[in-house]
């Protein structure tokens, strides 16, 4: 994708099975709503610097999707709900330190996600955030403390179970 594309619709991608990686221009602004929806051979992903949100089911059912790459972010604030719902072949997920706000159900039913890294930047995470993972799932949190507009339910991977978290890691 050529870096003049600042923005584009949704479901982009929608369905293209055959996706196995893509390079995103470094001007994109949003990663809309369902734009991987069903890329089943989608392997990797470098979210833009410029990106400022990535939208609902952004990557729903993109079930070999390894690595997310957030390590250029300097806009990213909001990752909608569902954005990466069963993502089952993800294992580990270092979220960028500009980030704000998960919506509900962003990692649900991740089923080899084991390690997580959430910044003290995070002010809200929605309910179910990582409902579905495995039981030996780690939540690195570089919040000392649960902040207030946390979900009571944002770290539950069963209805009474929930991941273990660490407070006041530093990455």
């Amino acid at each position: 994708m050529p870096d003049s594309v600042v923005e584009t619709g949704d479901c982009l991608f929608y369905g293209c099975d055959n996706l196995v990686t893509v390079n995103l221009s470094d001007n994109l602004a949003y990663i809309d709503q369902g734009y991987f929806y069903q890329c089943n051979s989608l392997r990797t992903i470098k979210i833009p610097s410029k990106c400022e949100f990535i939208g609902k089911s952004a990557f729903l059912e993109c079930y070999n999707l390894q690595s997310v790459d957030f390590s250029d972010c300097e806009n990213l604030k909001e990752i909608k709900e569902y954005a990466f719902y069963s993502c089952q072949s993800l294992r580990s997920i270092t979220l960028p330190n500009c980030l704000t706000s998960i919506g509900d159900g962003v990692f649900n039913d991740c089923t080899r996600l084991r390690d997580v890294y959430i910044p003290q930047s995070v002010t809200s995470i929605g309910e179910y955030a990582f409902y579905g993972c495995p039981s030996n799932l780690t939540i690195s949190c570089g919040a000392t403390k649960k902040p207030s507009g946390w979900d009571s339910t944002w770290n539950y991977i069963t209805s009474n179970k929930k991941a273990s978290v660490k407070w006041g890691v530093k990455k």
